[in-house]
Parts: structure tokens; C-alpha cells; sequence
């Protein structure tokens, strides 16, 4: 088994290009493959977000927000901590997509069509819109405080994917993922530290949608028991 160890690399900032902490963190990981190590692997994405290769840098979980580049400081870079590490830089997400499936993140409906398609107004569209945006990277998960202390945390991506569905006026599938979103480990481990709010590369409001998520569940669960007693 191979010892984890950390190299020393200088790689020259360009102010009009490095600006960004996500350009210059993927520019001097491609600059390590081409002049130093040809096997570290940089991911085929460019500046555009992957989980797999989400790093730490200046203590900053994960690295791909619009922050600006702290000049002419040297910094740790690290491979994501909520993963495990297959190689580097990279991260097994094989956890990640597992969850992510558990939930059922796709249509369901049982009903025949009456028409050609299912429709939907614009503001029944809009209802979804920006959950549908996410990319399925899991940077959110490396910023996500909660993940650290409890892995078993169901994640904000995987509940936001869960809400895309559950708000979507085609769909009838709220109660199947109920029994995974309403576990001890689904939705209420959250506590709205926003990480995964500041971290996410399409400013997706994940964290609130977490909370609709929690409403919608007592909500529901409310109207069960009403019925019961109704009985």
C-alpha cells in the first residue's frame, strides 16, 4: 500500500487569467501534469465543476466558488475529504450516486396519458427550475459540514434531485421517496449551515430547498394523521 505524501510545486500567477481561485487552481494542476508528473490525473472538465476532482485549498471547501485568488500565498491542495481517494487528487463517488439513486430522482406515474404528452403551465415549469439546473457534481457534499460528522446524512444534492421531482405537477412519486427522505439520515440531519449554498457552481438554493422538503414531509405527515382521526 502506497504512504500518502505531499509535493512542493510553483506555478506562476497570472493576474489576468489566475484571478479566479477555480482558474488558478485548474491551471496549476494541469501545469503539474505537463512539467512534473505526467500520471497526476486533472480531470477532462477544465475550470467546470466535477466532484471527483473538487480540492481544498486556503482551508475553502470546496474550491470551485467565484472567489478571488489570494496573491502570492502558498496553499495545501488537497483532494475532497468527504470521499474516499482513488488516485491524487481524485474521489471515489460511488457513495454519492448510491444515495442519489435511493430516491428515485425521475418521473413517476402510473396514470395513462390522455394526451400526447403531460402538460404543464409556465409557472407549473417554473416550479422546478432551478433544481433541474444541478449538474450532479457533488461539490456540494465536500462542503457540507454535516456529511463529516454523520456520512450516512442522505446530502443536499440528493435531496435537492428528490425535491426537482416532488415539485413537478407531472410527478406522483412524493410518497415513494418519502420513506428515504424522512428517515433519521434523509432530510432533518440538515441544520442550514448554507455550505452547500455558497459551494454549489449553479447558485442553486439547495439549502432551501432542503427546508421546503422538511415542510412538505410535516406537512404531509399532518394530513395522515388528520385522516387517521377523521376515521
Amino acid at each position: 500500500m502506497n504512504i500518502p505524501m505531499n509535493r512542493r510545486y510553483t506555478h506562476p500567477l497570472n493576474p489576468r487569467i489566475d484571478c479566479w481561485m477555480c482558474s488558478w487552481i485548474s491551471n496549476i494542476t494541469k501545469t503539474v501534469r505537463w512539467r512534473f508528473e505526467k500520471a497526476v490525473p486533472t480531470g477532462s472538465a477544465g475550470p467546470m465543476p466535477c466532484g471527483s476532482m473538487a480540492k481544498i485549498a486556503w482551508r475553502v471547501k470546496p474550491w470551485y466558488g467565484m472567489w478571488r485568488t489570494p496573491m502570492g500565498l502558498s496553499s495545501p491542495l488537497n483532494p475532497s475529504d468527504t470521499f474516499r481517494v482513488q488516485r491524487d487528487l481524485i474521489v471515489n463517488q460511488s457513495v454519492f450516486f448510491e444515495k442519489y439513486r435511493s430516491v428515485r430522482p425521475y418521473l413517476i406515474n402510473s396514470q395513462p396519458v390522455t394526451e400526447k404528452e403531460r402538460l404543464q403551465s409556465p409557472e407549473e415549469r417554473k416550479a422546478f427550475d432551478r433544481p433541474t439546473q444541478c449538474i450532479r457534481c457533488a461539490v456540494c457534499f465536500s462542503a457540507c459540514p454535516i456529511l463529516e460528522e454523520n456520512p450516512r446524512f442522505l446530502g443536499p444534492a440528493v435531496i435537492a434531485q428528490a425535491a426537482r421531482f416532488n415539485k413537478d405537477s407531472r410527478d406522483m412519486g412524493f410518497g415513494d421517496r418519502q420513506s428515504v427522505l424522512n428517515d433519521p439520515d434523509g432530510v432533518w440531519p440538515c441544520q442550514n449551515h448554507f455550505e452547500c449554498t455558497r459551494s454549489c457552481p449553479r447558485s442553486i438554493p439547495i439549502t432551501k430547498l432542503i427546508n421546503e422538503t422538511k415542510r412538505e414531509i410535516e406537512a404531509d405527515q399532518k394530513n395522515i394523521k388528520g385522516q387517521r382521526q377523521n376515521i
